[in-house]
């Protein structure tokens, strides 16, 4: 389920704001109104709603769409900090973002709309030469930025901002029937069609869902021959069970990727937020992985790790595992080290991971998240790169709120941060 935010400021347009949340909730969409300070907002024509949540409550990690209603004062009320960080995070994201009436000027007030087609209440554009402003059309999209003229057009806003959603086949469930022969003609067909799509949609979703019951059976079931395979080798120590042991290893962690992967698109179903200390979450990773660091000599140096975090604790050993992984597998061949640390701030709390590798080219770096891309590194012959590693982290730790930066130097290394927000979640006893 798509998910939306409508912010309200006091002074905001009552019909702006809520035909958007009708028609979104009516399309199955999960439409928070978002106060960005009391609970209790009071419209321009003196009603008041009552918010489902505070601006500084909600991970915009989250939602997939930030919405926000025109009239005045709303939209000056709008020009808030709180706001600019959040509209410029999901810009920068490319999520939909959606302004009506005035509101379109708060958006050119935090320097989003330069060179975009948009619209908007008359006068509400301050500087029309550093934008397309079209006037003849009543709902204009640019790629994520949709813009809409005022209050007589919030129903084509609402319905435009569902569409881009990507929930067009939800649209029928909204109009009402017409009175007249052929919109009642027209009007059934459309459902005719809606009906065949949505029984294809659920059609692919029980064998998706079949597919990833499946993996995860197999997951558990060769994860059987392996232990099994480990326990002989305990008993046989040589140097060809030992040769065979390592290459086991490198099995379970591929399997490992797919189970991860396999239910990466539900995390939220199976983690669970707890406090937990840094130190024992990288000894944790560290232990996993010390037959490699050892076999290629690898020094680790860790320090300033007492320091608790709110997360899940198998899921950021996942992570940790990738990049400690990928640091063993483009080291330099001569005193490699890995050094991990963690500093904290005001705000949050961020873990080092850096090495002295091969580093990356200044021209892939921007790239190293992006699904099955290896680059320069992943082509070398011995390093046999899939390109899922970094991915599935950057997925995951968008999924839990934390923030992931990687920075590089060819041939001098590696850095990589894990960003713990101090306020993301609710704070454990």
């Amino acid at each position: 389920m798509k998910k939306v935010l409508v912010l309200l400021a006091d002074g905001f347009e009552e019909i702006e704001a809520l035909t958007v949340v009708d028609v979104l909730r009516r399309g199955n969409v999960d439409c928070k109104i978002c106060s960005i300070e009391d609970e209790d907002v009071r419209g321009t024509h003196d009603i008041i709603i009552k918010s489902d949540c505070n601006i500084n409550e909600i991970n915009s990690e989250e939602y997939d769409a930030v919405v926000l209603p025109g009239g005045l004062p709303g939209a000056d009320n709008l020009k808030a900090d709180c706001v600019k960080e959040l509209v410029i995070k999901m810009n920068d994201k490319n999520k939909i973002v959606a302004a009506i009436c005035a509101a379109p000027g708060t958006l050119e007030y935090f320097n989003i709309l330069e060179g975009k087609d948009c619209t908007s209440y008359p006068g509400c554009i301050e500087d029309k030469d550093k934008v397309n402003y079209i006037e003849d059309e009543l709902v204009v999209v640019d790629k994520n930025i949709i813009t809409s003229r005022g209050p007589a057009t919030a129903l084509m806003f609402a319905l435009k901002i569902l569409e881009e959603l990507g929930e067009k086949y939800l649209i029928t469930e909204i109009i009402k029937t017409p009175n007249f022969l052929e919109g009642q003609i027209f009007k059934n067909s459309l459902e005719q069609i809606d009906k065949s799509m949505l029984e294809n949609v659920n059609k692919y979703k029980y064998m998706t869902e079949d597919y990833k019951e499946y993996i995860e059976l197999w997951i558990h079931e060769i994860k059987i021959p392996i232990s099994a395979s480990k326990m002989v080798i305990e008993n046989n120590k040589n140097a060809i069970t030992k040769s065979i042991d390592e290459e086991l290893d490198k099995v379970e962690n591929y399997i490992e990727q797919a189970l991860f992967y396999a239910r990466s698109n539900t995390v939220e179903k199976d983690y669970y937020i707890r406090k937990v200390v840094l130190k024992e979450i990288v000894n944790e990773s560290i232990k996993k992985n010390k037959s490699s660091l050892i076999q290629e000599k690898i020094s680790i140096d860790i320090h300033d790790l007492d320091i608790e975090v709110n997360t899940d604790n198998k899921w950021i050993v996942f992570i940790l595992n990738q990049i400690i992984q990928n640091s063993i597998k483009y080291r330099k061949k001569e005193n490699s080290v890995i050094e991990i640390y963690a500093n904290q701030g005001k705000e949050n709390v961020i873990l080092y991971i850096k090495d002295n590798g091969i580093g990356i080219k200044q021209g892939e770096i921007t790239r190293v998240f992006e699904k099955g891309f290896t680059g320069t590194n992943g082509r070398l012959s011995n390093k046999k790169s899939t390109g899922i590693g970094l991915y599935l982290c950057k997925k995951l730790c968008n999924k839990l709120g934390t923030g992931i930066e990687l920075n590089s130097v060819q041939n001098e290394g590696t850095e990589v941060k894990l960003v713990f927000p101090k306020d993301s979640y609710i704070e454990l006893k």
